[in-house]
C-alpha cells in the first residue's frame, strides 16, 4: 500500500495525463494541463530519481511554452518551471547545454514578470541557483555576484512565512560560502552562518507555534 500523499501523486498524474491527452494543442487549456503534468512529474522525479521522470518534465515544460503566446498570463510559471527543470538535469547529467538554456530561459520569467508578482522571488532564486551552478562549472565571477545579489532580493521581498524562503536561504548561503572560497569577501561565512541560524530559529518558532495550536 502506498502512503497517502504518494497515492494522491499517482492518482494526481493519471488525471493530469489524461487532460493532456484528450486537450488538443489549441485549446488554452491545454498549456494549463502540460504544465500541472510537468509539475506533478517533477515531484515524482525528487521523490524517486528517476531520469525518466525528469526529461517527461523538461519536455512538459518545453511544450508548454511553446504553445504560449507572449501574452499569456502563465508563461513566466511555465518559463521559470521549464528552466528550474532544466537546471536539476544538468545537475544530474552535467550537459552544459542544459544549464546554458535554464539560464536564458530564468533570464526571461524575470524579465516578463510584474515588480509586484508573487512569484518573482522565485524566479530571482531560481535564476540564482542556475549561476551558481555557472560559477562552479566556468569559474565566472560576475555570475556568482548576480546569483547573491538575485538571492538578496528574492529574500527581502518574500514573507517570512512563505514555503519558498527556506530555499532562497539555502541558494544565498551557498553564494556567500563560494564567494568566501574565492576569498574577496572575508565576511561570507560568517553572513552564511548568520543567515542559516537565522532560518533555523525562525523554524523552529513557527513549529513551536503550530504545537501549542495543537
Amino acid at each position: 500500500t502506498l502512503p497517502r500523499n504518494l497515492e494522491f501523486l499517482v492518482k494526481s498524474l493519471t488525471v493530469k495525463e489524461r487532460a493532456v491527452e484528450l486537450t488538443p494543442d489549441d485549446d488554452l487549456d491545454k498549456t494549463v494541463h502540460l504544465n500541472g503534468l510537468g509539475i506533478s512529474v517533477r515531484m515524482r522525479f525528487a521523490r524517486f530519481g528517476d531520469l525518466n521522470d525528469l526529461n517527461e518534465a523538461t519536455t512538459n515544460f518545453c511544450s508548454a511554452v511553446q504553445l504560449m503566446h507572449d501574452s499569456n498570463p502563465n508563461l513566466p510559471a511555465a518559463l521559470n518551471n521549464y528552466g528550474a527543470t532544466l537546471n536539476d538535469r544538468f545537475e544530474r547529467l552535467g550537459n552544459i547545454e542544459d544549464l546554458e538554456i535554464a539560464i536564458k530561459l530564468l533570464r526571461r520569467t524575470i524579465a516578463i514578470t510584474a515588480e509586484n508578482h508573487p512569484d518573482l522571488p522565485s524566479g530571482h532564486s531560481n535564476l540564482g541557483s542556475a549561476l551558481i551552478t555557472h560559477f562552479e562549472r566556468i569559474g565566472k565571477l560576475e555570475d556568482l555576484e548576480e546569483a547573491i545579489t538575485l538571492s538578496e532580493e528574492a529574500l527581502r521581498v518574500v514573507p517570512f512565512d512563505s514555503i519558498a524562503r527556506p530555499n532562497i536561504v539555502r541558494i544565498l548561503a551557498t553564494g556567500f560560502l563560494s564567494r568566501s572560497n574565492v576569498g574577496t569577501e572575508p565576511k561570507d561565512t560568517s553572513r552564511a552562518i548568520s543567515l542559516l541560524e537565522d532560518s533555523l530559529t525562525r523554524f523552529q518558532t513557527s513549529m513551536n507555534s503550530i504545537d501549542q495550536l495543537q
